[in-house]
């Protein structure tokens, strides 16, 4: 079924960033997973991919405090009924590397809160996208985490 998302793309493109700052670059398998996005959400993919650049870009100068603020202010605009959807996106940006680090679990964790799920939630949606991506390592060093 062919619908249009009520979100506005900057704020899911905000998201997106915020999942993409993660792990500190954005790569080929980012971009490819941005693509993809576009088009499960319907949006135009060079307009998508233009505003995730934007978005990339001003994430990358914000300190913990600026980036938490910045993407509360997305999640709050994301729609009730896509909500779901975008975290999902959200992960995969997150999960499109084979590797689940520490803080991108923390990250997920965040993000499901400032989208208002419960923990509940983000792990049964967590457990879903991983029971699909099999190949998923997780990565519990903590001393590599990139502050």
């Amino acid at each position: 079924i062919s619908r249009t998302m009520k979100t506005d793309i900057q704020a899911v493109a905000g998201l997106i960033a915020c999942a993409i700052s993660a792990d500190g670059e954005y790569d080929e398998a980012e971009r490819i997973t941005v693509a993809e996005i576009a088009e499960a959400l319907e949006y135009n993919e060079i307009m998508f991919n233009s505003a995730v650049n934007n978005a990339v870009d001003k994430v990358t100068t914000m300190d913990e405090d600026q980036l938490s603020s910045y993407l509360s202010d997305c999640a709050s605009k994301v729609d009730d009924k896509e909500i779901g959807m975008i975290f999902e996106a959200a992960m995969q940006i997150i999960l499109c590397d084979g590797v689940l680090k520490l803080d991108e679990a923390e990250l997920i964790h965040t993000m499901g809160t400032a989208l208002g799920m419960s923990t509940a939630m983000v792990l049964m949606l967590f457990a879903d996208m991983i029971k699909h991506e099999p190949e998923v390592e997780i990565d519990f060093d903590t001393d590599d985490a990139e502050q």
